[in-house]
């Protein structure tokens, strides 16, 4: 999900939730894209998401997050092979750590998660073979994806970055108390940044009942944390593929991200009902357009 990196001396938001609250989120998301000038349309995705907060922890909270079933605006039939893989992940459950530090992907039911992205594996390699389109190359990925699966300690981080990335969360890796943990991009109440790029923020303004904060940020890839990011996907590349980690390097060193957004808070309990985000995606002649929103349901 596009990132709200909430900078505490820009956005003085004091969130607060209580064991037991429990969150109907609807998450509506739009994406356009261009290429050589020429822009494509595309539909608006939503999904409602249940989130129920399960622990109060040192400085945070760990929530449960539950995705529920995708729909397309205006409505229309998703493309077979992906109404089978969506099929498989609805009502996916996740428990994430939210604090000052990030959003931490935590894998409590790691069989539950792990079978379900072997059967994705399995569904995108028929695929493959009734389209002709497996190679020798895919077939050996395939295989060195389900191994890491088969070894907790290989198929954690795995299954978090996939899962994460089939979600549209995404994020980058950090070092919490010793460990290499997962910080993703949703909406962080508390701050931190999980996109691999250099930020320029600037605070808007309030609205006049003070409770829609208006805010922009302009964000060049950081090379080096990008790079970062690559190592864990490319461990599925064989040799002869690892040109396209190059060709993703030097696209990252052109491409600038714009994300403007506002976000509705209410200052007598700490809820944050609504977040906005437009996120302009360029480099070169290419680029896309993203808007997310999140909306707090009763």
């Amino acid at each position: 999900m596009p990132v709200f990196a909430q900078d505490p001396s820009v956005l003085p938001i004091k969130p607060a939730f209580k064991v037991g609250d429990v969150f109907t989120v609807l998450t509506e998301k739009h994406r356009s894209t261009t290429r050589n000038g020429i822009t494509g349309p595309a539909p608006t995705i939503q999904w409602e998401s249940v989130v129920e907060v399960l622990e109060l922890i040192d400085r945070g909270y760990v929530i449960a997050w539950t995705r529920g079933e995708a729909r397309l605006e205006p409505p229309q039939q998703l493309p077979p092979s992906l109404a089978v893989i969506m099929d498989i992940w609805n009502n996916a459950r996740f428990e994430l750590i939210v604090s000052p530090e990030g959003i931490i992907v935590d894998i409590r039911n790691y069989k539950e998660l792990s079978e379900k992205l072997e059967q994705t594996i399995i569904h995108t390699q028929n695929l493959m073979a009734s389209s002709n389109t497996d190679t020798a190359a895919t077939r050996q990925a395939i295989e060195v994806v389900k191994q890491m699966l088969a070894d907790r300690s290989t198929g954690v981080p795995m299954l978090i970055k996939d899962i994460a990335g089939m979600y549209g969360f995404y994020g980058r890796e950090l070092e919490l108390n010793g460990q290499t943990q997962y910080d993703i991009e949703l909406p962080n109440p508390f701050g931190g940044s999980p996109i691999p790029a250099n930020e320029t923020w600037e605070f808007i303004g309030w609205s006049d009942d003070q409770k829609t904060a208006k805010f922009s940020m302009t964000q060049e890839i950081d090379k080096e944390r990008f790079e970062d990011s690559l190592e864990l996907m490319l461990k599925k590349f064989t040799p002869g593929e690892i040109t396209q980690k190059q060709q993703m390097i030097k696209a990252a060193q052109s491409t600038k991200i714009k994300t403007t957004g506002q976000l509705a808070y209410e200052s007598e309990t700490g809820r944050i009902t609504t977040v906005y985000i437009r996120r302009e995606i360029s480099a070169g002649n290419s680029g896309r357009t993203e808007t997310w929103k999140w909306t707090l349901i009763e």
